[in-house]
């Protein structure tokens, strides 16, 4: 039984669609070769009996079942509790042959804590396509500062071993989420955190923010700080990223130290407001966003 948590399998049957004419099996996953999604990974150990293995789960409430690699099930020599025959019904309507899968007891353990849970897994050759760990981005660092510390970060990972579906994933969730000023989010699970959703790339598109080169992280520099503004009512900008170009270090001017200072427009308000209440009509005008935009020379940036 499970130390902490009490997992159910699921046994309803899946609907039988059209079968593949092809009879090939088919991945359970669609992974763009672009990754701008990130999908809910991460690293845990998994035990058997004096075995123990780091292994990559991918959480996926799209699967009705769970699964674990064939090849890991075995080289853990869990033992097998049953076999179940199975049609995949997939994306787009296609389904599968029949095919049977091995059914087992895994346990999985935190990397750096004491829950443990053991639920029944499917096996299956290969789960899905590589998935991709979540990439270096300010993201990191904001989590960081919230005490968020992601396990499934590395450059080079390996493939996708264990797959948490529906049956199980509703029991590990504990209700923790994190919205960051990306746009992303981190979900809290009982074994770890994940991070979901699409990488921000239209700064970087237009240029507004750039990527620091990895032979420039450690020379000088200087970099704003910034913190989400969120407004859930706003359908263009509902998470808005506001820049502190006030901070500075002791002994160093601010960026907005920097700048030359102008007459106050803000003053001129109630005289434009006065001039538009003379007439019978008014038009006005909005724009869909609004930046004051600074650039700075390159060579005076550092």
């Amino acid at each position: 039984m499970c130390d902490q948590l009490q997992a159910f399998k699921n046994t309803n049957q899946k609907k039988e669609e059209e079968e593949n004419p092809s009879g090939n099996d088919v991945n359970l996953s669609n992974v763009n070769p672009n990754p701008k999604i990130f999908l809910q990974t991460f690293k845990a150990k998994l035990l058997s009996n004096d075995k123990e293995k780091t292994v990559r789960v991918l959480c996926d409430t799209g699967s009705q079942n769970s699964y674990i690699l064939k090849n890991i099930a075995e080289e853990m020599k869990y033992p097998v509790g049953r076999q179940e025959t199975i049609k995949h019904s997939l994306f787009g309507g296609v389904s599968t042959k029949e095919c049977k899968h091995n059914c087992y007891r895994i346990k999985l353990k935190q990397l750096n804590g004491n829950f443990t849970c053991n639920f029944e897994v499917l096996d299956r050759a290969v789960i899905c396509e590589n998935v991709l760990p979540v990439s270096e981005g300010l993201w990191l660092d904001e989590l960081k500062g919230l005490g968020v510390i992601l396990t499934d970060t590395n450059v080079y990972s390996e493939p996708i071993q264990v797959l948490i579906g529906a049956d199980i994933m509703g029991k590990l969730l504990n209700g923790k989420r994190k919205l960051l000023s990306s746009g992303l989010v981190a979900v809290e699970t009982h074994l770890e955190w994940t991070l979901m959703g699409k990488v921000p790339q239209e700064w970087l598109d237009e240029g507004i923010i750039e990527e620091v080169p990895p032979n420039e992280v450690a020379l000088y520099g200087n970099y704003l700080p910034h913190r989400p503004v969120i407004k859930e009512s706003s359908s263009t900008t509902p998470i808005r990223p506001v820049f502190d170009a006030s901070a500075k270090l002791q002994g160093h001017p601010s960026l907005n130290q920097c700048l030359q200072c102008w007459s106050n427009l803000i003053e001129l308000i109630p005289d434009i407001l006065a001039r538009f209440r003379v007439k019978k009509f008014g038009a006005t005008a909005d724009i869909r966003k609004a930046f004051l935009q600074i650039s700075v020379s390159k060579e005076d940036r550092d």
